[in-house]
Order: structure tokens, then C-alpha cells, then sequence
């Protein structure tokens, strides 16, 4: 018995007063009740619920776009490519309404334009009325030029029939083609002018080129010829010359002659003659500078210096002159006498035209050049070419770029 009450009251050890059966039943109830509440508390997503939800935002999106709806016509029923059957087609037409609906609209009004877009698309057919403005009026004055009949105008629109729309543009169709020959000629017009205007500036180009090979060419040249001077002077030394180990001897002064004869200034003179008259051979004799069909003019002269051009013109009634190959480079320069006056004027030549240093005029030849001032002045004192210099006897100085 002791045991007994040991253990029932270890068991009982740490729980409240021992409750009645009807008590708990009521506790019970409370607590069921409670969890019903709390369970009707949150709702349950169910089926209908979902396809209300779904349905709403689909026409949601449709009321915020323009739908189209596409109707499907059955072919056959074989399920075959290729086969069409005309009975299933036309019923299937005739149920969903379309032949009704197209004997209406051909019975009606299938065109509908407002004014701007009827103005903006037909305005050409108004040719010779540049007033015409996007209204009732003004869109009468346009079906009535394209003599068009059966047609109504409304507030804001025109109500076409079906074949109208057929007949402004068959009116339209020749200025269309006018319009777009005008294009067509125009765009050639402008390709032609670019064209032009591309292939003068690439023969400007090649011209330059050529300028300037030909001026390398002639530099070299030059350069060639000293170089073919400096070799022939160094030919001359003794071979020993480099190697042999002697003091230098002291600077000659300038304009000292060597065993030659010929001192620094005159072998100098002597390379710039030779470089002029090669130039002259193989540049402006194939130009025909200072020649005619006889050979050289009486006006020209071969390389000759300054004093020997004035000792010719010494004596000379004014106006007489001569053109004469510069000597230290690639041009000519005049000689004239005027008033008892010996002048001297430069001919330059550049990109093969010539020019009198000092005035603004190009020539595309020397002879042009002269034959000019044969009527104008060189300057504005008057002076002009007109008789040549002439000289008796044979003439070394064009012997020289003859040969």
C-alpha cells in the first residue's frame, strides 16, 4: 500500500487540481472552436478563383491593345495538303457571317478617310489650287477634278465605294510615273556633276604627280651630275691619297687654282650649265619651248650669261629682247632694252606653265608667253617685245641643246 501511494503521488508530483469530466469536455469544445476561427481566418484558393483571376488580366491586356481576331477556314476534311473543297469552304463562310458581311460592304461605304489623309494622299489630283486645305470642300474639289461620282462626304471623313479607291489610283498612277522619271533624271544630273568634278580632281592629282616626279627627276639629275664630277676629281688623285699617312696640308684659300685650271667658283658654274641644258633637252625641247616648225626662234638663246645678253641689246632700238636658258636653274629669264635701259626680268616655270616673276598671269607655253607681251607690256612702264635680237653667224649656244 505504501508503494502504491509513493508512486500515485510521484506521478501526480508538479500538476495542477485534477479536472471533472464535464470540464474538459468544455475546455475541449472551447479549443475546437477556436481553431475553426482561426482556420476560416485564411481563405482558400480555389479552382474558380484561379480562372476569375486568370480571365480579369486578360482583359486587362486586351482592353490596353487593338486585337485582331483571324478567322480559319478548313480547306477539307481529310487533313490532306493540296485538296481544297469548295461546298465545306462556302459553308464555313456563309456560317461565320463573312459573305454577308462583304455583300455589305460592297453595297456601302468601304472606304473611309478622314480629310487630312484623304488631302495628304490625293492633294496631286488638285493640280493648279495650292490653297486647298484638309475639309469637306476641300476634298470635294479633289473628287470632283478626278471626276468621281457616287460618294458622299461626312464631318470628318469621306465615305468611298469599293471600285473609287480602283480609279484614284489609276489617276494617280501617271504622275507617279512622272514623278518618278523627274527623279530619276535629277539623281543622274547629280551623279554626273560628282563624277565630273571627282574626275577633274583626280586629273589635278595625277598632274601634281607628275609635277613632282618630273621635279625629283630633275634634282636628281643635277645631283647625279655632281656626283659624277666629284667622282671623275676623285679619279684624278693618286691612289695613295687616302692611305698614306701625311700631315694635312694647310687650307688654299678661296678661288685657288687646282692643276686643272679651273678653280671651285668655275667648276661649280660649269656642273649648274651642264645640269640646264640636259634639263632643256629632256623636258622642254619636247615642248617645243622657244621653237617653230623652221627650229629656233630668232628671239631665243641657248645658256649664256647676264653681260653677254647685254652686250647683243647694246646698241638696239627699244623694245628688243631675248629669252635665254638660266644658267644656275630650271627656268629662263628676259632680256630687254627700253628708253636706253638693259632690264632683266625671270621666267619661272611650275607645273608646266610659265610665269614672268612679278606678274600674276600663267601660260601653258613659253611662245604664248612672249606672243602676249608682244601686245601688252611686261610692266606698267610700257615696255614690250617686239623685235627679236637677232645675231650673224653660228650659233654655239644652240648648238649646244640641239646636239
Amino acid at each position: 500500500d505504501e508503494k502504491k501511494k509513493a508512486i500515485a503521488n510521484k506521478r501526480g508530483r508538479g500538476r495542477g487540481p485534477k479536472m471533472d469530466r464535464k470540464a474538459s469536455q468544455a475546455r475541449m469544445r472551447q479549443s475546437i472552436k477556436h481553431a475553426r476561427a482561426s482556420l476560416a481566418k485564411k481563405k482558400k484558393i480555389t479552382l474558380a478563383s484561379l480562372f476569375k483571376t486568370s480571365l480579369s488580366a486578360l482583359m486587362v491586356q486586351l482592353n490596353s491593345a487593338e486585337p485582331h481576331f483571324v478567322r480559319t477556314v478548313k480547306p477539307n476534311t481529310r487533313k490532306e495538303a493540296g485538296y481544297f473543297d469548295p461546298e465545306l469552304v462556302t459553308k464555313q463562310l456563309r456560317y461565320c457571317g463573312m459573305l454577308e458581311t462583304t455583300r455589305i460592304r460592297r453595297e456601302g461605304y468601304a472606304a473611309r478617310p478622314l480629310f487630312a489623309d484623304f488631302l495628304k494622299r490625293y492633294n496631286v489630283l488638285a493640280w493648279g489650287n495650292p490653297n486647298i486645305t484638309a475639309n469637306g470642300p476641300g476634298c470635294r474639289i479633289i473628287l470632283d477634278r478626278a471626276k468621281i461620282d457616287g460618294y458622299q462626304i461626312g464631318k470628318t471623313k469621306v465615305f468611298l465605294r469599293y471600285w473609287h479607291v480602283d480609279e484614284l489610283n489609276a489617276k494617280l498612277k501617271p504622275i507617279q510615273d512622272a514623278a518618278r522619271n523627274l527623279q530619276k533624271f535629277g539623281r543622274g544630273f547629280v551623279a554626273r556633276r560628282l563624277y565630273a568634278r571627282l574626275h577633274a580632281a583626280k586629273l589635278e592629282q595625277d598632274k601634281k604627280v607628275n609635277s613632282f616626279c618630273n621635279s625629283a627627276e630633275r634634282h636628281g639629275s643635277s645631283t647625279n651630275d655632281v656626283i659624277l664630277s666629284l667622282c671623275e676629281e676623285d679619279d684624278k688623285r693618286p691612289k695613295d691619297f687616302w692611305t698614306k699617312s701625311a700631315q694635312a696640308p694647310p687650307m688654299p684659300e678661296r678661288g685657288y687654282k687646282k692643276k686643272d685650271g679651273m678653280n671651285t667658283a668655275q667648276r661649280k658654274k660649269g656642273m649648274q650649265r651642264a645640269a640646264s641644258v640636259r634639263w632643256f633637252k629632256e623636258v622642254e625641247k619636247d615642248k617645243g619651248a622657244g621653237m617653230d616648225e623652221q627650229g629656233f626662234q630668232k628671239w631665243f638663246h641657248g645658256v649664256i650669261s647676264r653681260q653677254e645678253s647685254e652686250t647683243l641689246l647694246s646698241g638696239e632700238k627699244s623694245s628688243t629682247f631675248l629669252v635665254r636658258v638660266a644658267e644656275s636653274r630650271f627656268g629662263y629669264s628676259l632680256s630687254l632694252t627700253f628708253n636706253g635701259r638693259c632690264k632683266h626680268f625671270m621666267i619661272d616655270v611650275k607645273d608646266g606653265e610659265y610665269q614672268v616673276v612679278g606678274n600674276d598671269r600663267m601660260f601653258a607655253s613659253l611662245n604664248d608667253l612672249v606672243q602676249h607681251h608682244n601686245r601688252h607690256p611686261v610692266t606698267n612702264d610700257g615696255d614690250t617685245l617686239l623685235y627679236p635680237c637677232q645675231t650673224a653667224g653660228e650659233r654655239a649656244d644652240l648648238q649646244e641643246l640641239d646636239n
